[in-house]
């Protein structure tokens, strides 16, 4: 992972660095019905006999009858009531349906028509051998399990477009050694972590020994190559209402490190941290309170009642204003890795959402969008407002707007990785352009001070750490009331070359420590992995996944000015 960019001072874009690309707006549906508790409209236990429905369907047809069913949905109701009777008093359909709920028919394909394939079987004729081709069962690891969704490429997107939280993705093949080890732990993790959290939290698994679901994986690009692969698709956002194409809602991803596979109950732990985080991660909706007029004293209001870091007076506020299209759900993607990216660089990050997705998010002030969206221009749009004026009656002053197809020519930095299309590699470079063009000096921005909690072999190493200062460009930090230092160093100050962050007794760059976390961020926030001495005198290090660094106290300024007498 690289480090975040610190804003540097830098000329205006000039025409000769923008390339102005066209966004197309196809607009993309995707049919999606309601789901329908059979066992209900039958007005019926799950374990009703099937000798006794044809009875109870009779009846229960009188009353729903729109004729006599005078409730709005009374046809719909009346329809799927036949759907309910046939699929219950069908005993294979009611296997499903027990099993698979809502995704019962998805299965009931899936088993018929994908599970099978033809080989080719050598076979003795008298003195000669023939080649003939039979069919046989593919083999499904996660076949009757209720805990995992099962994936085709058939039917992938209105399962994954009908569920806009968090999807964990595990794909494999069970012919793969690595596959088999690993399907344990991902079953374990839906029975014992996502089924409790269904309303955020679902997992599902794609069989690469089927065929066409190599191109479920494609849509990953280069960060996803090879199997098996833990896939963690974020939230979905902007969509207003509708559910998304399959591009668009696996658009925002990240990739999960499986690490050591041989401890089932580490690997979910460390898999349930990754999820919440990429949950806590979504920018969030600009609220927009009933009296403001503009999208500026919206971003004013906002700006005078923040909290945390986003409350510092310095900051820049970007808003990025979206319709309900599909092309709004790919570039929001950009946006939350973007807000990852620069969230030590000044800037708090808004979505505004325009043209009826605004009423869905809580907080986003609903129809009062409508107000301010009318001084925006096309769809998407970027906006960016200078600090906060802390005056009630005076907005921040708007710093740039621009529309998304005016982008630079270059491509994004990771691109290639996570499979961006041409309009999302131009966007996310743009905006990051925008955002480094827009400071007016460089500012080094710290939490003034880090909490580090989790380590259950080092216990002393828990705690608070405040900032005394920068070493190596990075900040320099010191446990309160205790000689211990968190320090940052480079890979030419360490004997394996490679840079890491340190803990020991010491502020000086030396390359030893009680622990070290091997990846490359500019404050260790969140940083998986790290390695805690175990054995003193041989120097053996263990890695403790359950051990964290969070965000203890608001961002300081110019730390690089921060005094180290203490040292």
């Amino acid at each position: 992972m690289g480090s975040p960019r610190r804003p540097t001072r830098r000329g205006t874009m000039t025409a000769s660095l923008l390339l102005l690309l066209l966004l197309s707006l196809a607009a993309r549906t995707v049919l999606s019905s309601e789901f329908i508790e059979y066992y209900g409209l039958l007005g019926v236990d799950r374990d009703v006999a099937t000798s006794d429905l044809k009875r109870i369907f009779r009846k229960r047809s009188v009353e729903l009858h729109p004729d006599k069913n005078k409730s709005a949905d009374a046809v719909r109701q009346f329809q799927g009531l036949r759907e309910a009777f046939d699929c219950i008093s069908d005993p294979s359909s009611r296997e499903y349906y027990d099993t698979y709920g809502e995704n019962w028919k998805e299965m009931k394909e899936y088993k018929e028509k994908h599970l099978k394939t033809m080989r080719q079987q050598m076979t003795r004729r008298g003195h000669q051998m023939y080649v003939q081709h039979v069919e046989v069962e593919i083999e499904e690891m996660f076949w009757g399990d209720p805990h995992v969704t099962i994936l085709h490429q058939s039917f992938a997107s209105g399962v994954l477009g009908g569920f806009g939280g968090v999807w964990v993705l595990f794909f494999g093949n069970p012919q793969c050694g690595p596959c088999r080890q690993t399907a344990p732990h991902v079953r374990r993790f839906a029975r014992e972590h996502a089924w409790d959290r269904r309303d955020w939290l679902r997992v599902g698994t794609v069989n690469m020994a089927v065929g066409a679901n190599g191109n479920l994986l494609n849509h990953f690009g280069s960060a996803a190559r090879g199997i098996p692969q833990v896939i963690l698709v974020a939230p979905s956002g902007g969509g207003g209402g509708r559910a998304p194409g399959l591009q668009s809602r696996l658009a925002d991803f990240e990739v999960f490190d499986r690490g050591d596979t041989r401890d089932g109950r580490a690997f979910s732990i460390r898999l349930l941290g990754a999820c919440e985080r990429l949950r806590a991660s979504a920018v969030p909706p600009l609220p927009v309170p009933a009296a403001a007029a503009t999208v500026a004293a919206a971003v004013g209001e906002a700006q005078r009642g923040a909290a945390g870091h986003d409350a510092d007076p310095r900051a820049k506020w970007a808003v990025l204003a979206v319709d309900g299209s599909s092309d709004a759900a790919d570039l929001l993607a950009v946006y939350r890795r973007l807000s990852q990216k620069l969230r030590h660089a000044g800037f708090v990050l808004r979505i505004l959402h325009c043209g009826g997705g605004g009423g869905e998010a809580e907080g986003d002030g609903g129809g009062d969008n409508d107000a301010v969206c009318g001084e925006v221009g096309s769809l998407p749009e970027l906006r960016l407002y200078g600090p906060n004026t802390k005056k009630r009656d005076l907005d921040p002053r708007l710093l740039l707007a621009a529309d998304p197809t005016a982008i630079l020519g270059s491509a994004a930095s990771d691109a290639h990785e996570y499979g961006y299309g041409l309009e999302q590699a131009g966007f996310a470079v743009f905006v990051e352009a925008a955002f480094l063009t827009s400071t007016p000096a460089a500012e080094e921005r710290f939490p003034a001070a880090v909490i580090v909690d989790g380590a259950s072999r080092s216990t002393f190493l828990n705690g608070r750490f405040r900032l005394i200062g920068t070493t190596n460009g990075r900040p320099l930090y010191k446990k309160t009331n205790n000689g211990v230092y968190m320090r940052w160093l480079l890979p030419g100050q360490r004997s394996n070359g490679e840079g890491a962050w340190i803990i020991s007794d010491t502020p000086e760059p030396v390359d030893q420590g009680w622990a070290f976390l091997v990846e490359d961020l500019m404050v260790p926030i969140g940083g998986n992995g790290w390695n805690l001495l175990v054995r003193q005198g041989r120097g053996e290090f263990r890695t403790e996944m359950s051990m964290r660094v969070s965000n203890g106290e608001d961002w300081a300024t110019n730390a690089g000015a921060a005094i180290r007498d203490e040292l």
